[in-house]
């Protein structure tokens, strides 16, 4: 039996029977069940953005029906004002065999996704955090302007994402 894992933030082998191994041990075990990743968050409501990643062939994505009401439900923007997060769509299409992303907003708008994310997320390493959270899909996002991000992926229910998206 090994007594040892790997610290993804420093590649340094720590003790799985220690509180640091145990942690994460069970972020990994979370991970792979298709949780949370839980990542250091901050700033107001009004400085994050909440995002869903779709696919248009992605099953679960359909029946999640991203872009009506119920994302908005979801997210609560439905009933707050003013310092409500914002809750938009990241769709991912296929282009020649490459993933090309696109931004979604409210269903109308849409940029390169490049483009919002250096307009609106300056910091290059937020940027490839994105990318780089995006394994599955579905996935949700809760993005932070000028921090980090904590994203939720798998095949979950609508309420359980609705659970997971509301401890934001």
């Amino acid at each position: 039996m090994y007594n040892k894992i790997r610290n993804p933030k420093t590649q340094r082998m720590v003790s799985i029977h220690g509180k640091l191994g145990k942690q994460i041990l069970q972020n990994y075990i979370s991970f792979l069940l298709g949780g949370s990743l839980k990542k250091q968050t901050g700033g107001a409501a009004s400085d994050r953005v909440t995002a869903f990643v779709t696919a248009e062939w992605c099953g679960p994505c359909k029946n999640f029906k991203a872009g009506g009401d119920n994302w908005y439900k979801l997210t609560g923007n439905d009933k707050m004002e003013g310092d409500a997060p914002a809750a938009e769509v990241i769709k991912n299409l296929r282009d020649s065999g490459e993933k090309v992303y696109w931004f979604e907003h409210n269903g109308t708008d849409t940029l390169p996704y490049d483009t919002y994310t250096k307009s609106n997320l300056t910091d290059q390493t937020m940027i490839t955090n994105i990318k780089k959270a995006i394994q599955g899909y579905p996935t949700i996002m809760s993005i932070v302007k000028g921090g980090d991000i904590t994203y939720f992926e798998g095949k979950r229910s609508i309420k359980e994402v609705s659970k997971w998206v509301q401890q934001r």
